[in-house]
C-alpha cells in the first residue's frame, strides 16, 4: 500500500512539473504545513523573488498586510479540502504594487488526505485600474450631462421602441416612458411638433438621415424650456440601419443668452446712436458695417443707403483724398490716423481719426466747418495785417524779415518776447542756424515759399534758454518792383499752449465719451453679475464637494472682479472721489502685507519697512488701496521669474506739511525710456493681449491726484522699477477710519414678506432664493405696475420692497413716488447697477440704496437693518 502512495504522489509531481513551468500565470505549491514547495517562473517574475527568497522568508512582505488575515483564511479552507478564489493585493520585489486573482486547488493522497495545495496567481492590475476608469468615465459622463443639460435615448429600427437615460426626467424636468414605442414619448408635443419629429425619425431609419430639430416645452409650471433634439443611425455589419441613438439638449440658457446679447447689443447701439459725432466701422474690404444717425447726416444720406456698400463705391472722390490715404494707413499699419481736410462733394470740412479694430477700422468724424470758417476770417485778418507788420513792432505775434542768404534784418519786440533774443544781438544772425534743431524741415518750406510765393503751418523752433515751442507760421515771399525775389516776411504765433488746450480738450472730449458708454452699460452689466455672484454664494453654502465648492468660489470671485472692474473704469472715466476721512496708514500696510500673502507667488520674497509710527492720511481707504495693490500687482507681473517686492512706508516732511510717502519696489524687468515717458497714459499697456487694460496706472494717477498727492516712478531696464505714492497726512485731532471690518454674520428673517420688484427674470429668482433661504416670505413683481397691482391685491401685508431703478412701463422713481404717497410707512431699499452717486431715482432720504452687484451677506445686512430700523420708528 506504501508502494501504491508513493507512485500516486510521483505521478501527481510528475504531472505538475508539466503544469507549473509552462503555465501563463503564476502556479506555487504549499505543503500542508504551509511551506512552500516550488514555483513556476511566472510567479517568480510577478512577485520579482526566486524560489529559494520565497522559500526562506525572505519574501515576508510579499501580501500586504491589509489581505494577510483573508489569505490565512482562504488557505486554512483549502487545507480543509475546499477550493478558493479570491483577489488580493500585494508588493513586489522592486516595490511596486500589484493585484492577483488566486485560485487555492487542494489535492489529495489516496487516503483523501489533503498533501498539497495548488496556487495560481493572475495579475489583474490593468484590468482592475481599466474597470476603475470605465466607471469614473461612466460618473464623469453622467455628471457631464447633468451640468450639460442633456440627456440620451436610443429607438429600435425594428420595435420602434424608446429607452432613455436614466437621469432624463431629473435633466430634462419631464418624464418620458422608456421601453415603450417612441411615438408615445411624443404625446406632449404639438400636432406639428409631432409631425415634424416622426418624419425626421423615420427618415433617419430608413436613409440615415441625421436628426437636428429643436422645440419649445411648456413645462407643467409653465415656465418654457428649449429643447434640441440630434440623433443618427446605427448600422451593423453588413450596413443595415438597426437603431438610432441621439440625445435631448436644455438649451434654455443658450437661447435666453442670445436673446440678452441681443439687448444689450440693441442698448449699446443707441447709446453710439446718441453720440454726437459720427460714428462708423468698416471691415477689410472697406464695407460700412455700422453707421450712427450723426455719421449718416454728416454724409448727406441715410444708414440703409450707407451699410452694405463700400466706402469707395459710395465717396469715390475720397479715394485719392487725405481721407482715403490715412485711412489706407490705418487699415495696413494698424495705427491711428488724425486728419483734418475740406470734402468738396459735400462741401464741408471734417476731422476725422481711424482707429484699427479687428481686420478693419472704426472712424469717428467730427463736422468742423463753422471752426474751420473761424479760422479762414482769422487767417483773412492776419493776410490784411501783414501788409503792415513794419508797423505791428507793439504786436505780440513775433515779425521778421530775412534775406534770401537767411540773415535776419528785421526783428520785431513781439520775436524778443517770444525767443528770448533782444533785435541789436539777432539782427544778422542766421535763422536757418539759431531757431531750428533740424535745418532740413525750414531748408523744405523755405524753397515751397519760394516756388509758390506763401506758406503757412506749423513748425517747432527752438528759444533762447533751449526751450522748444510750437508756432503756426505765415511765410510771404517779398519781390522788388521787378519781381524779382528779394526777402521773405514771416509772422509766427506760438500756439504751444492752445495745442495743449486742444489736446486735452479731446481727451475730456474722450472721457465723456468713455463715461457716457460705460455709465450706459454698468446697470445692465451689473445685472448681469447680481445673479451669477449670489447663486454662487447660495450653491456654495449648500456644497459638499470640496472641489466643486473650489469652483463656486471660482465664480465668486470672478464676478466680484467684474465688478470692481466696471467701478475703476466708471472711477476712472468719470473722475469720481470717494469718501474723504482720516485713514490709519500702517493698518494699510497690513492689508497690503495680506494681499501679498493670499496671492503673490512663492517664487516672490516680499518684504516691509514700516519707518517709525504713520501719520494718517486724508483720504478714501478703498481708493487707497485700489492704488497701491495695482502698484503690487504690476510689480509681481515684472518678475515673472521670482524676485524681490519690497513696501516701504514712511512719514516725510515738506514745505507745505507733513507727508506720508509709499514706496513698491521691485527687482523686475525693468522700463526704458520710452516706456517710461507713456507709462501713465490711459489705455497705455506693456502686458501681453487680454492681461492688460491700460487704465491701472492713469486710473491711480487721477485717484492720486485727486487725493492731493503725487506718484513718481524710476526705472532702468533690468533693474527693476520703484512707484512712490506721496499724500498729505490728515489734519491733527481727527481719527483714523480703522480698516473695514468683516461683515458679522446676519440674523436671518422671521417671516416677514418681501416684495422684490425687477425687471430682469434672473434677478428676481435669485434674490426670492436667497431671502428665502434666510427664512423671509418674497414675492415678485417685473416692473412698478404689476409691483403696485400685488401690493394693493395682497392679503397679507408687505413688511418690505426691495425695487430695481430702471424698469419698462413703471420705473423705480415713479414707484417710489406712489409708496411714498399711499404707504409712507413701508421700508424700501432701492437696488441698481447705478452707482450710488449716479441716483435717478428722486428723493435719496426715501429709501436705502444697495448698489448691484452685492454679496448675499450685503443683502440680508441692508434688508434686516431697514426691517429693525423700521420696527423702531414703529
Amino acid at each position: 500500500m506504501s508502494d501504491v502512495r508513493e507512485a500516486a504522489v510521483s505521478l501527481r509531481a510528475s504531472q505538475f512539473d508539466a503544469l507549473y513551468h509552462d503555465h501563463p500565470d503564476g502556479v506555487f505549491a504549499l505543503e500542508a504545513t504551509g511551506e512552500l514547495l516550488r514555483c513556476n517562473p511566472r510567479f517568480e517574475e510577478i512577485t520579482g523573488y526566486t524560489a529559494a527568497e520565497l522559500a526562506d522568508g525572505s519574501a515576508a512582505g510579499l501580501i500586504s498586510s491589509e489581505d494577510r488575515e483573508d489569505f490565512s483564511v482562504h488557505l486554512a479552507a483549502a487545507l480543509a479540502g475546499r477550493t478558493r478564489r479570491f483577489r488580493a493585493r500585494g508588493t513586489a520585489k522592486d516595490g511596486h504594487p500589484f493585484r492577483v486573482e488566486v485560485t487555492q486547488l487542494p489535492l489529495r493522497d489516496l487516503d483523501g488526505e489533503v498533501i498539497v495545495v495548488v496556487v495560481t496567481v493572475r495579475e489583474v492590475t490593468g484590468l482592475e485600474e481599466a474597470a476603475e476608469q470605465a466607471e469614473r468615465s461612466a460618473g464623469l459622463m453622467r455628471i457631464a450631462g447633468r451640468l450639460a443639460r442633456f440627456d440620451a435615448w436610443t429607438i429600435d429600427a425594428e420595435t420602434r421602441v424608446l429607452h432613455t437615460s436614466d437621469d432624463f426626467q431629473q435633466v430634462l424636468g419631464f418624464s418620458v416612458p422608456s421601453g415603450r414605442p417612441y411615438t408615445e414619448a411624443l404625446m406632449t408635443y404639438s400636432a406639428s411638433q409631432f409631425d415634424r419629429m416622426v418624419d425626421a425619425i423615420e427618415a433617419c431609419i430608413a436613409t440615415g438621415e441625421p436628426i437636428d430639430v429643436s422645440r419649445t416645452l411648456t413645462m407643467p409650471d409653465g415656465a418654457q424650456r428649449h429643447v434640441r433634439s440630434i440623433g443618427e443611425a446605427v448600422r451593423n455589419e453588413a450596413g443595415r440601419i438597426v437603431r438610432i441613438q441621439g440625445a435631448f439638449y436644455d438649451v434654455t440658457e443658450v437661447v435666453e443668452g442670445e436673446r440678452h446679447r441681443q439687448t444689450l447689443q440693441e442698448r449699446l447701439q443707441l447709446t453710439l446712436s446718441q453720440i454726437a459725432s459720427g460714428v462708423f466701422f468698416f471691415d477689410s474690404a472697406w464695407r460700412f458695417l455700422y453707421a450712427n444717425e450723426t455719421g449718416s447726416k454728416y454724409l448727406r444720406t441715410t444708414v440703409e443707403e450707407l451699410l452694405g456698400h463700400t466706402l469707395w463705391e459710395l465717396f469715390p472722390d475720397a479715394v485719392d483724398s487725405s481721407f482715403g490715404e490715412a485711412y489706407r494707413r490705418t487699415m495696413t499699419e494698424r495705427v491711428v490716423t488724425r486728419t483734418r481736410e475740406f470734402y468738396a462733394p459735400l462741401d464741408a470740412w471734417f476731422e476725422a481719426t481711424a482707429y484699427p479694430t479687428g481686420d478693419g477700422l472704426a472712424l469717428q468724424l467730427h463736422d468742423v466747418t463753422e471752426d474751420q470758417q473761424t479760422r479762414l476770417r482769422l487767417q483773412e485778418t492776419t493776410e490784411r495785417l501783414r501788409s503792415q507788420a513794419a508797423l505791428l513792432d507793439a504786436a505780440r505775434d513775433a515779425i521778421m524779415m530775412r534775406d534770401l542768404d537767411h540773415r535776419i534784418t528785421y526783428w520785431n519786440h513781439g520775436a524778443e518776447e517770444m525767443f528770448g533774443w533782444p533785435a541789436e544781438e539777432i539782427v544778422g544772425q542766421s535763422v536757418r542756424d539759431l531757431l531750428y534743431a533740424d535745418p532740413t524741415i525750414f531748408d523744405i518750406r523755405t524753397a515751397e515759399v519760394l516756388r509758390a510765393g506763401y506758406w503757412e503751418g506749423e513748425l517747432q523752433k527752438l528759444t533762447r534758454d533751449g526751450r522748444t515751442i510750437l508756432l503756426d507760421c505765415r511765410w510771404q515771399l517779398v519781390r522788388d518792383d521787378e519781381g524779382r525775389p528779394v526777402s521773405i516776411f514771416a509772422v509766427d504765433s506760438d500756439i504751444t499752449e492752445f495745442r495743449a488746450a486742444e489736446e486735452r480738450r479731446y481727451r475730456v472730449q474722450r472721457m465723456e465719451s468713455l463715461g457716457t458708454l460705460a455709465g450706459g452699460i454698468a446697470h445692465d452689466l451689473n445685472n448681469v453679475l447680481t445673479p451669477i455672484l449670489i447663486a454662487a454664494q447660495l450653491l456654495s453654502a449648500d456644497e459638499r464637494d470640496e472641489r466643486r465648492r473650489q469652483l463656486l468660489v471660482s465664480v465668486e470671485k470672478g464676478a466680484k472682479r467684474g465688478a470692481d472692474m466696471i467701478r475703476q473704469v466708471l472711477s476712472f472715466a468719470r473722475g469720481e472721489e470717494g469718501q474723504r476721512r482720516p485713514v490709519d496708514a500702517e493698518s494699510v500696510v497690513e492689508d497690503l502685507l495680506a494681499f501679498c500673502r493670499d496671492t503673490v507667488p512663492k517664487s516672490v520674497t516680499v518684504v516691509s519697512k514700516v519707518d517709525g509710527p504713520l501719520l494718517p492720511v486724508m483720504g478714501d481707504r478703498t481708493q487707497l488701496l485700489q492704488v497701491l495693490i495695482n502698484l503690487i500687482t504690476n510689480a509681481v507681473d515684472a518678475m515673472p521669474s521670482g524676485g524681490n517686492l519690497t513696501i516701504h512706508a514712511a512719514n516725510r516732511p515738506s514745505d507745505d506739511g507733513d507727508r506720508v510717502v509709499f514706496a513698491v519696489i521691485d527687482t523686475g524687468t525693468g522700463m526704458d525710456e520710452e516706456t517710461l515717458s507713456r507709462v501713465f497714459e490711459p489705455f497705455y499697456t506693456t502686458k501681453d493681449q487680454g492681461k492688460g487694460t491700460g487704465l491701472g496706472l492713469s486710473t491711480s494717477v487721477s485717484i492720486v491726484r485727486g487725493h492731493g498727492g503725487v506718484i513718481e516712478v524710476q526705472s532702468r531696464p533690468g533693474a527693476g522699477s520703484r512707484f512712490t505714492v506721496s499724500l498729505p497726512s490728515s489734519s491733527l485731532g481727527e481719527t483714523p477710519a480703522a480698516p473695514p471690518a468683516e461683515a458679522p454674520e446676519q440674523a436671518g428673517g422671521r417671516g416677514e414678506l418681501i416684495l422684490v420688484v425687477d425687471d430682469e427674470d434672473p434677478v428676481r429668482m435669485i434674490l426670492r432664493q436667497a431671502l428665502e433661504s434666510a427664512g423671509y416670505r418674497a414675492l415678485e413683481a417685473e416692473n412698478g405696475k404689476v409691483a403696485i397691482e400685488v401690493l394693493e391685491g395682497q392679503g397679507a401685508p408687505v413688511d418690505l420692497v426691495v425695487m430695481d431703478v430702471m424698469m419698462p412701463v413703471m420705473g423705480g422713481s415713479a414707484t417710489l413716488d406712489y409708496l411714498l404717497d399711499r404707504h409712507p410707512g413701508l421700508p424700501v431699499i432701492v437696488a441698481s447697477g447705478f452707482d450710488a452717486e449716479n441716483r435717478e431715482w428722486g428723493r435719496e432720504d426715501a429709501a436705502r440704496f444697495l448698489a448691484k452687484p452685492f454679496s448675499i451677506p450685503e443683502l440680508l445686512s441692508a434688508v434686516r437693518e431697514t426691517l429693525d430700523a423700521a420696527e423702531r420708528v414703529r
